[in-house]
Protein backbone atom coordinates (compact mmCIF):
# COMPACT_ATOMS: atom_id res chain seq x y z
CA UNK A 1 0.00 0.00 0.00
CA UNK A 2 1.40 3.59 -0.97
CA UNK A 3 1.72 5.56 2.14
CA UNK A 4 3.09 8.83 3.26
CA UNK A 5 3.86 9.53 6.89
CA UNK A 6 1.90 6.44 6.89
CA UNK A 7 -1.48 7.86 5.81
CA UNK A 8 -2.68 5.72 3.19
CA UNK A 9 -2.22 8.12 -0.60
CA UNK A 10 -5.67 6.02 -1.76
CA UNK A 11 -7.57 7.76 0.85
CA UNK A 12 -6.36 11.34 0.97
CA UNK A 13 -6.37 11.41 -2.89
CA UNK A 14 -9.88 10.25 -3.12
CA UNK A 15 -11.36 12.49 -0.17
CA UNK A 16 -9.44 15.89 -1.78
CA UNK A 17 -10.90 15.27 -5.22
CA UNK A 18 -14.48 14.34 -3.15
CA UNK A 19 -14.43 17.40 -0.99
CA UNK A 20 -13.40 19.66 -3.62
CA UNK A 21 -16.12 18.27 -6.25
CA UNK A 22 -18.61 19.17 -3.89
CA UNK A 23 -17.13 22.67 -3.50
CA UNK A 24 -17.38 22.79 -7.15
CA UNK A 25 -20.53 21.98 -7.72
CA UNK A 26 -21.72 24.71 -5.00
CA UNK A 27 -19.43 27.17 -6.58
CA UNK A 28 -20.93 26.29 -9.84
CA UNK A 29 -24.86 26.84 -8.42
CA UNK A 30 -23.65 30.46 -7.52
CA UNK A 31 -21.87 31.05 -10.32
CA UNK A 32 -24.50 29.55 -13.29
CA UNK A 33 -26.28 32.73 -14.01
CA UNK A 34 -22.68 35.07 -14.14
CA UNK A 35 -20.64 32.72 -15.87
CA UNK A 36 -21.84 31.26 -19.31
CA UNK A 37 -21.66 27.06 -19.22
CA UNK A 38 -19.60 27.14 -22.10
CA UNK A 39 -16.08 29.53 -19.89
CA UNK A 40 -17.15 26.73 -17.26
CA UNK A 41 -16.92 23.24 -19.04
CA UNK A 42 -13.55 25.14 -21.02
CA UNK A 43 -12.21 25.92 -16.73
CA UNK A 44 -12.74 22.21 -16.23
CA UNK A 45 -10.92 21.17 -19.53
CA UNK A 46 -8.34 23.77 -18.42
CA UNK A 47 -7.70 22.46 -14.81
CA UNK A 48 -7.65 19.09 -15.73
CA UNK A 49 -4.57 20.18 -18.69
CA UNK A 50 -2.63 21.85 -16.11
CA UNK A 51 -2.67 19.29 -13.57
CA UNK A 52 -1.38 16.57 -15.73
CA UNK A 53 0.84 18.41 -17.25
CA UNK A 54 2.31 19.25 -13.48
CA UNK A 55 2.34 15.80 -12.82
CA UNK A 56 4.32 15.05 -15.74
CA UNK A 57 6.35 17.48 -14.93
CA UNK A 58 6.58 16.58 -10.98
CA UNK A 59 7.51 12.70 -12.13
CA UNK A 60 10.90 14.35 -14.58
CA UNK A 61 11.68 16.43 -11.73
CA UNK A 62 11.43 13.35 -9.02
CA UNK A 63 13.27 11.28 -11.26
CA UNK A 64 16.23 13.58 -11.42
CA UNK A 65 16.59 14.27 -8.27
CA UNK A 66 15.42 17.85 -7.87
CA UNK A 67 11.98 17.27 -5.82
CA UNK A 68 11.65 15.59 -2.46
CA UNK A 69 8.72 13.49 -1.39
CA UNK A 70 7.22 16.06 0.64
CA UNK A 71 6.82 18.29 -2.25
CA UNK A 72 5.79 16.12 -4.66
CA UNK A 73 3.08 15.21 -2.36
CA UNK A 74 1.75 18.54 -1.80
CA UNK A 75 1.97 19.06 -5.71
CA UNK A 76 -0.26 16.00 -6.01
CA UNK A 77 -2.81 16.53 -3.24
CA UNK A 78 -3.19 20.19 -4.77
CA UNK A 79 -3.14 19.06 -8.92
CA UNK A 80 -6.00 16.46 -7.36
CA UNK A 81 -7.53 19.20 -5.42
CA UNK A 82 -7.55 21.56 -8.65
CA UNK A 83 -8.66 18.79 -10.70
CA UNK A 84 -11.81 17.84 -8.46
CA UNK A 85 -12.48 21.80 -8.93
CA UNK A 86 -12.66 21.18 -12.83
CA UNK A 87 -14.56 18.26 -12.75
CA UNK A 88 -16.94 19.64 -10.68
CA UNK A 89 -17.90 22.16 -12.00
CA UNK A 90 -17.82 20.98 -15.79
CA UNK A 91 -19.70 17.95 -14.42
CA UNK A 92 -22.75 20.07 -13.26
CA UNK A 93 -21.86 22.63 -16.04
CA UNK A 94 -22.78 19.50 -18.47
CA UNK A 95 -25.89 18.87 -16.59
CA UNK A 96 -27.02 22.07 -17.05
CA UNK A 97 -26.57 21.88 -20.79
CA UNK A 98 -28.82 18.55 -21.22
CA UNK A 99 -31.54 20.52 -18.66
CA UNK A 100 -32.08 22.29 -21.73
CA UNK A 101 -32.74 19.45 -23.89
CA UNK A 102 -35.74 16.66 -24.18
CA UNK A 103 -34.90 14.16 -21.16
CA UNK A 104 -33.26 11.58 -23.21
CA UNK A 105 -29.82 13.91 -23.29
CA UNK A 106 -29.84 13.95 -19.40
CA UNK A 107 -30.32 9.79 -19.53
CA UNK A 108 -27.50 9.85 -21.68
CA UNK A 109 -24.91 11.58 -19.72
CA UNK A 110 -26.07 9.49 -16.68
CA UNK A 111 -25.42 6.59 -18.70
CA UNK A 112 -22.15 7.62 -19.50
CA UNK A 113 -21.38 8.56 -16.05
CA UNK A 114 -22.16 4.93 -14.79
CA UNK A 115 -19.92 3.70 -17.56
CA UNK A 116 -17.04 5.68 -16.53
CA UNK A 117 -17.33 4.55 -13.22
CA UNK A 118 -17.86 1.36 -13.98
CA UNK A 119 -14.49 0.78 -16.15
CA UNK A 120 -12.75 2.45 -13.74
CA UNK A 121 -13.55 0.58 -10.41
CA UNK A 122 -13.11 -2.48 -13.02
CA UNK A 123 -9.88 -1.57 -13.74
CA UNK A 124 -9.07 -0.42 -9.79
CA UNK A 125 -10.13 -4.14 -9.01
CA UNK A 126 -7.74 -5.45 -11.82
CA UNK A 127 -4.89 -3.80 -10.72
CA UNK A 128 -5.22 -3.79 -6.74
CA UNK A 129 -5.45 -8.03 -8.24
CA UNK A 130 -2.43 -7.91 -10.11
CA UNK A 131 -0.64 -6.41 -6.96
Amino acid sequence: MLSYNRNNMAFIVASTNSYMVCLAVVINVVLVNRVSTHKRISFGYLAFMISLFSMALLIALTNLKVVDSNVGFLVTIGATAFTGIGCGVQEASYYGYAGMLPSKYTRAIMLGESFAGLVVSVNRIVTKVDH
